[in-house]
C-alpha cells in the first residue's frame, strides 16, 4: 500500500467517524422529539381514560386519532403560513426584478464558503473505484470561494431561508404526528389488553366452587371502602 492509499484510508476513516457522529446526534434528536410528542398524547388522553369516556381500544383510538389530527392541523398552520409568505415575497420580488429564472439556491450560496467538488484531484482510484481522497479546495472565482453579500440577490437571501424554515418545521410537525400515532396504537393495545396468558381455569374454578378458599382469598385481599 503506497502513501496515497494510506492517505485515502485515513480520509475515509475520518469521513466515516464524522458521519457516524452526525447521524447519531440526529437520531438522538429524533428519538427525544418522538418521546416528547408521545408523552403529549398521554396527557391528552389521561383524563378521558380515567373518566371512562373511552372504554375499549376502538373508542380510545377514535378519540386519540381526532385529538392527534387536530393537533397536527393546528401545528401545520405555521409552516404553511411561512411557505405562503415566502411565495408572496417570491412573486412580488420577481415582479419587480423580472428575474423569474434566477437560481435562488445558487445566489443564496454566496453567503457560505464554496468548494470545488468537481476538481478531479479530489478523487483517487482505489481498487478500480474513484473515491474522494481529500476535502475539496475553494472554487476559483472573483471572490476566491469566500462568502460575500450581493445586494442584488436580496430576493434569494429572503425567500430561501423562509422556505427552508417552513420545510424543516413541517417535517418536525409530521414527525410529531407519527410519534403520537405510534403511541396511540401502543396504548390502545396495552391499556385494554385482556390476554389470558396468566389465567388458570382450574384455579378459578376451584376458588369459585370452594367457599372456604373464596373466603380465604377475600380476607387476604385488601379491603375496599
Amino acid at each position: 500500500m503506497d502513501n496515497n492509499d494510506r492517505k485515502l484510508l485515513i480520509a475515509l476513516l475520518v469521513i466515516f467517524v464524522v458521519l457516524f457522529v452526525v447521524l447519531g446526534l440526529i437520531g438522538m434528536a429524533v428519538r427525544k422529539l418522538m418521546e416528547i410528542q408521545g408523552n403529549r398524547l398521554d396527557r391528552e388522553m389521561g383524563k378521558p381514560a380515567r373518566a371512562g369516556v373511552v372504554y375499549d381500544a376502538a373508542s380510545f383510538k377514535k378519540l386519540a386519532g381526532e385529538k392527534n389530527r387536530r393537533i397536527y392541523f393546528k401545528e401545520s398552520l405555521i409552516p404553511f403560513g411561512l411557505a405562503f409568505l415566502g411565495l408572496l415575497v417570491f412573486l412580488i420580488g420577481n415582479a419587480i426584478t423580472k428575474e423569474w429564472d434566477a437560481n435562488l439556491l445558487g445566489r443564496f450560496g454566496t453567503l457560505f464558503y464554496r468548494f470545488d467538488w468537481n476538481n478531479p484531484d479530489n478523487f483517487h482510484e482505489f481498487f478500480g473505484i474513484n473515491i474522494i481522497c481529500r476535502f475539496p479546495p475553494l472554487v476559483e472565482d472573483a471572490h476566491g470561494g469566500l462568502p460575500y453579500v450581493d445586494p442584488s440577490y436580496w430576493l434569494a437571501y429572503t425567500v430561501v431561508p423562509i422556505w427552508g424554515i417552513a420545510l424543516v418545521y413541517y417535517l418536525v410537525v409530521s414527525l410529531g404526528f407519527l410519534s403520537r400515532l405510534l403511541r396511540m396504537n401502543k396504548r390502545a393495545s396495552t391499556i385494554y389488553d385482556h390476554k389470558l396468558e396468566d389465567f388458570n381455569y382450574y384455579d378459578a374454578f376451584a376458588l369459585k366452587g370452594n367457599p372456604a378458599k373464596k373466603k380465604e382469598a377475600d380476607e387476604a385481599s385488601p379491603s375496599k371502602e
